[in-house]
Order: C-alpha cells, then structure tokens, then sequence
C-alpha cells in the first residue's frame, strides 16, 4: 500500500521511494475516497527520488464527476 501527498481528478502524487517505474508506465490504481472505491489506470508522467506522479488515463464522465465531488469534500474536512 503507498500514500499519496496530492490528488486530484486528473491524477495523483504517490509516495513510492526509489520507484522503479519509467515515465510511459501504465499502472493499475485502486482507492477508497469517501465511501466510493476507485479502479483506475494511469500512466506514468514523472518520478523523483520520493515519488512518482501519475495521471488517470481513461476515466469516463461518471467517474470523472464523482472522482470530483469526493475530493470536493475532503477539502472542505
């Protein structure tokens, strides 16, 4: 399981140190926000020594709308 340090709609920051991961990557991403559970794909678009930073590949409407509104409410937490 990894952390992430920024999210959102259009992707995530996870800490993954010494990832081995190249930019181009696609990765499965599997989440929980709020009550709703998140299957994604993404792909790779940097690395640093502390992470990488993923964009969501993919995400059709409903998703997109409901990613939205539950990172909506988390800010507001």
């Amino acid at each position: 399981m990894r952390r992430t340090k920024d999210a959102h709609e259009r992707g995530v920051y996870i800490e993954w140190p010494d990832c081995p991961l190249e930019p181009g990557s696609e990765v499965q991403l599997a989440f929980r926000l709020n009550e709703n559970r998140y299957d994604l794909t993404g792909g790779v678009v940097r690395t640093d020594p502390n992470g990488v930073g993923v964009a969501f590949r993919d995400t059709d409407l409903n998703t997109l709308f409901s990613l939205r509104h539950d990172l909506r409410a988390q800010t507001r937490l």
